[in-house]
């Protein structure tokens, strides 16, 4: 359990300065966060299926509801698959999923 809370702060750490993406708490406390991203729901599900379809990873199951409809909250749970990815790949594929360029 403990490398999955380093590996979530890690990951907490690539997503800031991310224009729009907000992680809760932060630091985790535990291997699970809140991601809140800059898109409608609509948005978010046509992204997601994009990134599963072309780098064969599965984000989320379904966001949910935050305090504006352009804005949607999905966790982020650290385990053993996700101790495979790297922190700037994920920055990158939350890049995606907000709508920004893959740098950003």
């Amino acid at each position: 359990m403990p490398q999955y809370c380093a590996h979530a702060r890690a990951l907490a750490a690539a997503l800031e300065g991310l224009p729009g993406v907000e992680v809760t708490p932060n630091p985790p406390v535990t291997p699970m966060m809140h991601v809140l991203l800059p898109a409608t729901a609509g948005e978010l599900a046509s992204r997601a299926a994009a990134l599963a379809a072309r780098e064969h990873v599965w984000t989320f199951a379904q966001p949910f509801a935050s305090d504006s409809p352009h804005r949607q909250r999905i966790e982020l749970t650290v385990g053993d698959a996700t101790l495979q990815c790297a922190p700037a790949e994920v920055r990158r594929w939350m890049a995606e999923l907000a709508g920004l360029p893959p740098d950003a």
